[in-house]
């Protein structure tokens, strides 16, 4: 894929946190930056995927002055199992880090290894053995339900547990993400809570349920309540 068309593709969710740039840019002590660092500064995420609350799969661009600068890869344990950044605009990319430095006193950023937007470049949205079509679709996926529906769907007996089992129980649904094919939906399980004497196991509680899942259309085997 090209940047140029992931930039023109629409954003699932936007930040103005400047933070999110730690180990992307080198010799930047994001530390010591305040928060009026990123007005002018937007990241513009395509998928965010949370696997057990450690493993993830984020894919972001940068933009700054509302200009693309670079598109930024991070996956596995907290984003720091691979990691890999792609500047396709080096003069704006040295303008956003000489922006950086003058909010503390260290020396300017070196610079990265440079790309053309309109170079095909194919491990751009394909790393750390996941693609992001997996979890993004720009056209969108039009979603068969909505927020309050509460739905009998398939989710993991336990998120936390690598090789995961599932189980059907009820979901009430609280977000809708119709550019995610794999998470289209987030909701709590009513009948399912964290035990209290090991946070690590989930205890039936109907009713009472406290324990977030991540659904789709194929996991969703029936609707309960909604229209």
């Amino acid at each position: 894929m090209k940047p140029s068309e992931l930039y023109n593709m629409p954003a699932i969710t936007t930040s103005k946190n400047i933070h999110l740039l730690d180990g992307h840019m080198s010799n930047i002590d994001f530390y010591n930056i305040c928060a009026e660092a990123s007005k002018r500064v937007e990241l513009r995420f395509y998928a965010d995927v949370d696997f057990d609350g450690r493993r993830v799969w984020v894919l972001f661009s940068v933009w700054f002055d509302g200009k693309p600068v670079m598109i930024c890869q991070e996956a596995g344990r907290e984003g720091s199992d691979h990691r890999a950044t792609f500047v396709t605009d080096l003069e704006t990319y040295k303008a956003l880090s000489a922006y950086i430095v003058t909010l503390y006193d260290n020396e300017e950023d070196d610079d990265d290894d440079s790309f053309d937007p309109n170079d095909d470049i194919p491990d751009l949205t394909e790393f750390y053995n996941r693609n992001l079509s997996e979890f993004y679709d720009p056209k969108g996926v039009n979603p068969k339900y909505k927020v309050n529906d509460i739905v009998m769907a398939k989710v993991p007996k336990n998120h936390l547990v690598y090789d995961k089992k599932f189980i059907i129980t009820r979901v009430k649904i609280k977000r809708v993400m119709p550019f995610n094919p794999a998470e289209t939906y987030y909701g709590i399980q009513l009948d399912r809570a964290c035990d209290p004497d090991d946070m690590g196991n989930y205890i039936d509680k109907p009713n009472e349920g406290n324990i977030g899942a991540f659904i789709n259309d194929k996991d969703i085997v029936e609707l309960i309540k909604g229209k």
